[in-house]
């Protein structure tokens, strides 16, 4: 628990007047200089002078000590052990400045753990991308591996007439977009390697091994106590790109890994290939998962969905939901039927919906009370109480 007091029943007053380091601030600490044990004792001494509780040992750029060296962690060990002389907490960071994952490129210097996307474009060859940003952004690198070709009819309006798989060499008969698996190329901001693959779980294991496991042989007997937990910063992946228009036709990325068949198989124990014959991904052995409706009671959704659309239909998300919620409290509650049915048609003490009267609730839903529904079903609530609405 990070704050271990907070286990007591009654805050003391000695506590509120004089709070410990977990219940002070603790800034981020900017190392971005060539560092000494002397200076960064220094430095935490005027911490604990200001009434600061603590401290995050945070690379920025300056940093002139190799990060994750046997220097580097030195002086993380010096400051965790400066710290519990102080009585003042260490919060370690992760990561040579931001997003978490790189390890200052230490993990990404291999290649098959750096960061993939799906480049769309309509030209198989083009210029190469190139960032020095911290965002992971991915783009054209020039070794792009094709995966597919694709054909995509627009009609006048910009809405999608037809779209269908073709060959490399195939004519289009609307515009012929490229799919590429490209692999993040080098960048400055992660010492010229590139950011991780965060989708890859082989990956995230190698980021761990190389930061937090060094972390832990460092400083792990002060884990849970001087050092209160480790600080990861903004992990991500791929930033998804979107076209300006329909019929925009400059290169967009999406976050892709290249084992999309070896994870589907693993969760669902079938295999996935593309088959040309009938020109669509088919399964090719294995049991089909079930789709996203066979999770729901499919009479509580019939009749939820309809009750809603009939009283709250020109509602925002949030008036649908309240419907549905009060359905669901109603059902939950000794005084009333224990079924979404038997609470809609209820009429113990007369008619309860009007839509029941005229007939509405046997109009087709719309596409978002289905929706408010499915929320209300899984247990989102706006109330938990509420047993009433009213109509205007």
């Amino acid at each position: 628990m990070l704050y271990k007091k907070n286990q007591e029943k009654i805050l003391s007053k000695d506590l509120f007047k004089n709070p410990t380091s977990e219940f002070r601030g603790t800034p981020f600490w900017a190392w971005n200089d060539y560092l000494t044990k002397d200076e960064l004792s220094r430095q935490i001494e005027v911490f604990n002078e200001m009434g600061l509780g603590g401290f995050h040992m945070h690379v920025r750029t300056g940093l002139k000590n190799q990060y994750l060296s046997e220097e580097y962690m030195g002086l993380v060990k010096h400051c965790v052990e400066k710290a519990r002389e102080e009585k003042m907490l260490a919060w370690l960071y992760d990561e040579d400045r931001w997003p978490s994952g790189a390890a200052g490129g230490l993990v990404t210097k291999d290649k098959q753990y750096r960061a993939r996307c799906l480049l769309f474009t309509t030209q198989k060859d083009g210029e190469v991308f190139v960032s020095d940003d911290s965002r992971a952004e991915g783009g054209r690198t020039g070794n792009g591996k094709l995966i597919a070709c694709y054909d995509v009819v627009l009609d006048k309006g910009g809405y999608l007439e037809s779209y269908k798989r073709i060959d490399e060499n195939d004519e289009a008969t609307g515009t012929k977009w490229y799919a590429l698996l490209e692999i993040h190329g080098e960048s400055s901001w992660y010492n010229d390697q590139a950011y991780l693959d965060t989708l890859s779980v082989d990956a995230v294991k190698k980021f761990v091994e190389v930061t937090h496991e060094k972390y832990k042989n460092t400083v792990g007997d002060e884990f849970d106590k001087t050092v209160p937990a480790i600080f990861t910063d903004e992990p991500q992946f791929t930033r998804k790109e979107v076209f300006d228009n329909s019929f925009d036709t400059e290169d967009v990325c999406m976050p892709w890994t290249d084992k999309v068949e070896e994870l589907y198989k693993k969760a669902y124990g079938a295999d996935v290939e593309w088959v040309d014959s009938t020109r669509s991904v088919e399964l090719t052995s294995g049991v089909k998962p079930s789709g996203g409706d066979s999770f729901y009671d499919a009479d509580k959704v019939y009749w939820l969905s309809r009750i809603i659309s009939a009283e709250a239909q020109g509602e925002p998300m949030r008036g649908k939901i309240m419907v549905g919620n009060v359905i669901l409290n109603r059902v939950a509650s000794e005084d009333f039927p224990s079924t979404v049915y038997g609470v809609i048609f209820d009429t113990k003490y007369g008619v309860q919906f009007t839509p029941t009267a005229i007939g509405t609730i046997y109009n087709d839903p719309t596409p978002d009370s289905v929706i408010a529904a499915k929320i209300c079903l899984d247990g989102y609530s706006l109330s938990s109480s509420a047993l009433y609405f009213l109509n205007p």
